[in-house]
């Protein structure tokens, strides 16, 4: 997650051959909450972090009109901006990986951003990420802060966990929902999205997970029935009233903050305001928060 407020933070084309790498201005203001934010981390000393209690269990049921197979019902545990390093216990994260697991899920899905600056930063959280287990798998996509720090290697530090990385890749899960397909795409700001690399099948009842709204951009008008994503972390800092005034970077960011969205053509949109932090090393007013969702599709 990166911040842009008053004075934008607007994506540049790299090249015309290349019209998905984007390069961002850093806005003043992330600047300065950035140096803000990195002397308050470096000021106290890291707290143990949220207990699993703590961690918020925000659950959906989505609705489909396609079987997923010969079960006609699926549970996905999602979690995003794990956000590793000294803005967010180490503790937390390991409370929220209990989270999804205590859920009892078929299938986990990870949303991006697992470090805040470096791929060092990953070190600490694998055991945690290493216990994540799911009949169905558990499959991951990179968010704007892994593709900042080292893409590959942290991908390969995912992979010999167990947790395949999707770029811009499908995979169809196994019986009993083998009429389920999985769509991972490439971040839209930090990354290469290129949705037509993944396989689309309208008969399949279609999970797209990417890192950040934005990326419903990137996947245009192809068919998917349940879009996850995080990235915007609620806005991290909220006024009473629920106001944010800070908003994530990205152009769908603050129209689909955090919740729940129906979408055209009967597709939902669930929007996670994530387990950590960036830029400053506290929340207020978003919960640390893992997603349930129990997808029902029709009798095959």
């Amino acid at each position: 997650m990166n911040w842009r407020g008053s004075d934008g933070g607007q994506p540049l084309e790299a090249s015309a051959g290349s019209p998905y790498r984007r390069r961002w201005r850093r806005p003043v203001v992330t600047a300065v909450l950035m140096a803000l934010g990195e002397s308050l981390s470096r000021s106290q000393v890291m707290p143990l972090g949220l207990s699993v209690e703590a961690v918020h269990r925000w659950r959906e049921r989505v609705v489909l009109n396609k079987p997923l197979g010969r079960q006609s019902q699926i549970r996905v545990a999602f979690a995003s901006d794990l956000h590793a390093g000294r803005m967010t216990p180490t503790g937390t994260i390991f409370s929220a990986c209990e989270a999804l697991m205590e859920s009892g899920p078929d299938l986990v899905l990870l949303g991006g951003d697992y470090v805040c600056s470096n791929s060092e930063e990953l070190e600490a959280i694998l055991p945690a990420l290493a216990r994540l287990r799911a009949p169905c798998g558990v499959f991951a996509v990179l968010g704007n802060h892994d593709h900042g720090a080292d893409a590959a290697m942290i991908s390969r530090r995912l992979e010999s966990c167990g947790i395949r990385v999707l770029c811009n890749r499908s995979v169809r899960l196994p019986e009993p929902f083998d009429n389920v397909l999985l769509v991972g795409l490439d971040d839209h700001l930090g990354g290469q999205p290129r949705a037509a690399d993944a396989d689309w099948d309208d008969n399949c009842a279609t999970l797209l997970l990417m890192h950040q709204p934005s990326g419903l951009l990137d996947a245009g008008d192809r068919p998917f029935d349940l879009a996850l994503a995080g990235h915007t972390h609620g806005g991290q800092i909220t006024l009473p009233g629920g106001r944010a005034p800070m908003a994530a970077s990205g152009p769908l960011s603050r129209m689909y903050r955090a919740g729940r969205y129906s979408l055209s053509q009967e597709r939902v949109l669930c929007v996670s305001v994530g387990v950590g932090q960036s830029l400053m090393p506290f929340r207020l007013g978003p919960r640390t928060e893992v997603l349930i969702v129990d997808l029902v599709g029709t009798p095959s």
